[in-house]
């Protein structure tokens, strides 16, 4: 173990600033004491260091969030953090207010004999070229660190919260762990605590302080900006868990005891059964359990990875479907499309952070002598990186997946750049579109591998990349006509028109569908369900449907949102002659819901809730939320991204499992 090498001090005497002295060789990072300064205002002063990571001095990797540590859970923002000045060697240098936060914790509450790595102050951020290459050994930093320690931010968590995590989750793990020794063990229907096992495992007065307490419970990992990150997958998952500290306000957690958690949910299912979250800021509902989600999988991707074995290769067969790898560098790919559909909606405060945040995990998938093929470069404009990134995958991978992560108004140009129409904004929010075929072959458990471009009359070629311009061989197969409006997760008018679509489909009576096979009304419902039907299903489709249908449409003329506009009335006066006259037709009122029904419904008492728990809700018409229906001029119903338009044009491409929808953007030669 080599000794610490003081940095020496390196400021503008004009202005006292800090300025970082160059580091001298190529694995060498800084690392930061924290010493008592009594004559300084803030009571502590930092003190700069150099070590090589082939023979680093001991030391704690911090994990944090550079911005407010909490967000505004009604808006989801947060405010501008304030900036700090703190003595460095003699000169100030400017941090955030949660590092700041931190750093005063630490001179509390620390010896001051250690060592700190903290990205804000060991790496000099000002140098482009020096952040560059320090990014690409983060992986390196947190896997080398004695410790990681998470900072949650300076307040306390709620009194619920800390009830959870302090006696709860104890009690509920050691309650599995005995009901595991006897074969037996906790169902998904087991997560509100009322089943006759867990009322008789942990009390009855456990059991109503948990209906109490886990939605601020889980609520908690949304207000806290941490858990929403980017960069938490490479800082925790490549730490064993036992070296993970978790810091917030006064309190302190071990992350093993979150990690053994959230090993339970999984293994209970209590994270397909546990109530979504509303969060007015984001219009949508998201699983409590998302952000633990991707850490739990992450981490056990590279315990996979580092096992090896029949598992291991079972884990990478599951990319040879969609993706399409044949051999290990293309499932290296594979794996990296995989994490970059995971983290998609996290957050990174710089927009090519979104993939320069996985490089220190995908170095554990590397094959012997294979080194990472993507290198950080922040001098790069973020449209360069996603394209090179792009090229590499589509090069990499036999398969035109990639594009299934596009959807038109995303790829917007980037400060005034413009973005090419093949290449996905790694950084865009949006709700990353799960492929069709995935669905189809998941629902299946793996026996329904649909195909439509492996047919005789398509050759496949791989795509061309050339003068930045993607080269892809297809047949056009239709032409979009009249599209539905975009469907709504929340229950309520604003569905109004989408509920119309629908119903005004379904209402065709004796007119054929194109295809001979179906009913308006079967193809509805088997477009809402991308045709993918578990074979376990107890109530068939046609009931469940109708009933969902039924819920959908009360609620939607029950609630009407400050946004109730004509058009909303206009589908309402629509839907009500459409149920009228569906009421009269004895047919379809055994299909379709009646006006009957629904005024008797509307009338009594309903509570203003989603239908997210809804039976047909929770089979694969989830992937109707990101997409919306549309006829072909040909008359076929189909489903298409939200952005589909009337006029665009449904291909079959080679390489792509399902058709995908392009619109010309200007004259095009075919071939």
């Amino acid at each position: 173990m080599a000794s610490p090498t003081t940095v020496s001090p390196a400021h503008d005497k004009q202005n006292s600033r800090y300025s970082h002295y160059p580091l001298q060789r190529a694995r060498d990072i800084r690392l930061v004491r924290i010493l008592p300064r009594i004559e300084d205002g803030h009571g502590f002063e930092l003190e700069l260091s150099a070590t090589s990571l082939d023979e680093p001095i001991p030391y704690i990797a911090l994990s944090y969030t550079w911005d407010a540590a909490e967000l505004d859970m009604k808006t989801g923002t947060f405010e501008p953090a304030p900036e700090f000045e703190v003595e460095c060697h003699g000169g100030r240098l400017t941090v955030m207010e949660n590092l700041f936060d931190f750093l005063r914790h630490a001179r509390q509450n620390a010896d001051i004999s250690k060592y700190y790595w903290i990205d804000q102050i060991c790496i000099n951020q000002a140098d482009l070229a020096e952040r560059s290459r320090q990014v690409a050994m983060m992986g390196s930093v947190y896997k080398a660190a004695r410790e990681v320690h998470v900072w949650l931010g300076k307040n306390n968590p709620s009194p619920e919260f800390l009830w959870v995590c302090k006696s709860f989750i104890p009690r509920i793990l050691r309650l599995d762990s005995e009901m595991r020794e006897r074969g037996a063990s906790l169902g998904f229907d087991s997560w509100d605590c009322r089943t006759p096992d867990t009322v008789q495992g942990l009390g009855a007065a456990v059991c109503e302080r948990w209906q109490q307490s886990y939605e601020s419970f889980f609520t908690f990992f949304y207000a806290r900006r941490w858990f929403l990150r980017a960069w938490i997958l490479q800082e925790v998952t490549l730490k064993d868990p036992s070296r993970v500290q978790v810091f917030c306000g006064e309190e302190e957690f071990s992350w093993e005891m979150f990690d053994s958690f959230m090993q339970f949910v999984e293994r209970s299912s209590w994270h397909h059964s546990l109530p979504a979250l509303y969060l007015p800021w984001s219009k949508t509902f998201g699983g409590p359990m998302v952000p633990l989600m991707n850490l739990l999988r992450s981490r056990r991707y590279i315990d996979l990875q580092a096992r090896g074995g029949r598992e291991l290769e079972d884990w990478k067969a599951n990319f040879a479907w969609d993706i399409g790898p044949q051999d290990n560098r293309q499932i290296w790919y594979s794996i990296l499309l995989h994490f970059l559909r995971c983290t998609r909606p996290m957050l990174a405060k710089d927009p090519r952070d979104h993939i320069y945040s996985l490089l220190g995990m995908m170095e554990e998938f590397l094959l012997p002598g294979m080194e990472c093929p993507i290198t950080p470069n922040y001098e790069a404009a973020p449209v360069d990186v996603f394209r090179d990134v792009a090229t590499q995958i589509f090069q990499n991978t036999p398969s035109l997946y990639l594009l299934s992560t596009i959807s038109y108004g995303i790829c917007d140009p980037y400060q005034g750049i413009a973005w090419p129409s093949w290449v996905p904004n790694f950084s865009n929010d949006s709700f990353f579109i799960q492929s069709l075929s995935t669905t189809a072959y998941l629902v299946s458990s793996g026996k329904q591998n649909y195909n439509s471009s492996k047919i005789d009359t398509i050759r496949y070629q791989p795509p061309i990349i050339r003068d930045g311009i993607l080269t892809v061989y297809g047949a056009q197969i239709g032409t979009v006509g009249k599209c539905s409006d975009r469907r709504r997760v929340i229950s309520g008018s604003e569905n109004l028109p989408f509920l119309h679509f629908i119903l005004e489909l379904c209402a065709q009576g004796e007119a054929e569908y194109p295809s001979p096979r179906h009913t308006w009304i079967e193809a509805v419902w088997r477009t809402l369900l991308a045709d993918c039907i578990p074979a376990d299903l107890d109530t068939p489709p046609p009931v469940l449907f109708r009933s969902w249908l039924l819920e959908h449409i009360v609620r939607a003329i029950k609630f009407k949102g400050s946004d109730y506009n004509e058009r909303h009335r206009e589908s309402e006066l629509l839907l009500t002659d459409l149920l009228e006259r569906i009421s009269s037709d004895p047919h379809l009122s055994l299909a379709l819901p009646t006006w009957g029904e629904v005024s008797r419904k509307t009338s009594g008492y309903i509570s203003r809730d989603h239908v997210e728990e809804h039976p047909f809700e929770l089979l694969p018409c989830e992937s109707s939320r990101t997409r919306r229906l549309y006829l072909t001029i040909s008359g076929y119903l189909g489903f298409g991204p939200n952005s589909v338009s009337e006029g665009d044009e449904i291909w079959l491409l080679t390489g792509g499992k399902m058709p995908f929808i392009l619109r010309r953007i200007g004259p095009v030669e075919i071939v």
